[in-house]
């Protein structure tokens, strides 16, 4: 079903642990449940995702470096009824700590943060019905999602969780999520593949192409989250057979998607679900 670096967890695993889900006295409530996860373990917390979006309840992923305080606020303020914090799986089940959430809403959905680059961060719900939509479109517009997808960013965040993992699971592919950084184990993994698209920030996009020799070029490439410096891209092209770039946010995911970009500030062309409105020029946003 997926990779977590070097560990093949397949159908059986998730089965296992949506029964062991459906026995917890919290999660087992159905879609009336509201959590928030902070795990170092992946494969715990994509299973606990699938889990959570089968059964129409709503989640809140933390990065797995958010201290105990700064969750518990984070979850509260989301409105979050239960917080799920520890190192392993095991230790947030056993760690279910309920909260006093500041609001009430009761729909099923994924709660991302926006980036706060504009203001204050926003806690934004997104729907199950809308992020399935969204991955329709993304499948739709971009046949090479079929390759395999080695997910080198958080699966916290919709980037990996969504466009990077449960697009290729709809797909039928497993994925390869890495949750170890360093950027020769990120190579080898690739160089192990015949056809990997890599899903990453440009940062370390760019401390892998540095380590890339122009005779053994990377085959394909996804980058978002900043537009490439021309210096890096113009480097990069050399070094990476298909460079693709998305655009999206937090609040509405995967919103455009460029296919062998020519250039940094292109972004391709809207998902088919979505219906995307300008100014008459970039002088007139």
């Amino acid at each position: 079903m997926l990779y977590v670096d070097d560990n093949h967890f397949d159908r059986r695993h998730f089965r296992d642990r949506s029964a062991l889900f459906d026995a917890h006295p919290i999660l087992g409530r159905g879609g009336d449940v509201r959590i928030a996860v902070r795990t170092t373990d992946t494969a715990f917390w994509l299973a606990l995702c699938l889990h959570v979006k089968e059964q129409g309840g709503t989640v809140f992923p933390l990065p797995g470096d958010t201290p105990l305080d700064a969750a518990r606020r984070r979850a509260e303020r989301s409105g979050c009824d239960y917080l799920l914090f520890g190192t392993t799986g095991e230790e947030a089940l056993d760690r279910a700590t309920p909260l006093q959430p500041s609001r009430s809403a009761r729909a099923g959905a994924l709660i991302q943060m926006s980036s706060g680059t504009t203001g204050d961060a926003k806690y934004v719900e997104r729907s199950w019905s809308s992020i399935d939509a969204e991955i329709d479109g993304y499948i739709a517009h971009f046949p090479a999602a079929g390759a395999t997808p080695v997910v080198a960013c958080p699966v916290t965040h919709s980037y990996g969780l969504i466009s990077g993992v449960l697009v290729a699971l709809r797909r039928g592919v497993e994925p390869i999520v890495v949750s170890n950084q360093n950027p020769k184990y990120i190579l080898r993994k690739l160089r192990e593949l015949e056809a990997p698209l890599l899903y990453s920030s440009p940062t370390l996009i760019a401390t892998l192409t540095l380590l890339t020799p122009e005779a053994q070029p990377l085959f394909a490439v996804m980058t978002s989250g900043a537009a490439p410096q021309r210096s890096w891209f113009d480097g990069a092209r050399r070094k990476i057979r298909h460079l693709h770039q998305q655009y999206g946010c937090s609040e509405v995911g995967c919103i455009a998607l460029g296919l062998d970009v020519s250039a940094p500030h292109r972004v391709g062309v809207p998902l088919p679900h979505l219906q995307v409105t300008a100014g008459a020029s970039a002088a007139a946003p």
